[in-house]
């Protein structure tokens, strides 16, 4: 018996068929990862004093040091406008890889005063209440 092997066109990218993608919604694709994706929380401790590292940066640092290592946070990072204290926000993986190089800054002059930078790793099906999410940052009710 021979086997005769069939030659199958693939449909361009702009002729509107999905081609080779998922064939669920976009949301549900979005919903997938989203389960799947750890969460970065970095916050400083000192002295039995944890606070996280965006929030407590003029607990520790002048504000020289906190304008030189943290106004990429302010141009590229959205400010989620919540005001309640018994919140956490954490580095979606995206974030975490967008701002990886300024975290090291910012871990490096906390080492060097002495001060603890701690890393918290959650994974997102973890998490149950969401007050606010982008592709950065994810801020939650503790």
């Amino acid at each position: 018996m021979v086997g005769i092997a069939q030659l199958v066109r693939a449909p361009d990218c702009g002729s509107g068929c999905r081609g080779f993608e998922s064939h669920y919604p976009p949301s549900m694709n979005n919903i997938e990862s989203e389960i799947e994706m750890l969460l970065y929380r970095y916050e400083f401790v000192k002295n039995d004093y944890r606070v996280g590292f965006l929030t407590g940066l003029d607990d520790f640092f002048t504000d020289e040091e906190i304008f030189a290592c943290c106004w990429i946070f302010e141009k590229d990072l959205a400010d989620p406008c919540i005001s309640m204290s018994n919140t956490k926000s954490y580095f979606t993986e995206k974030g975490n890889r967008k701002f990886r190089k300024k975290i090291k800054e910012i871990q490096k002059l906390a080492e060097s005063k002495g001060i603890i930078f701690d890393t918290i790793i959650r994974d997102s099906s973890e998490i149950t209440d969401i007050l606010y999410s982008d592709d950065y940052q994810v801020v939650v009710l503790d």
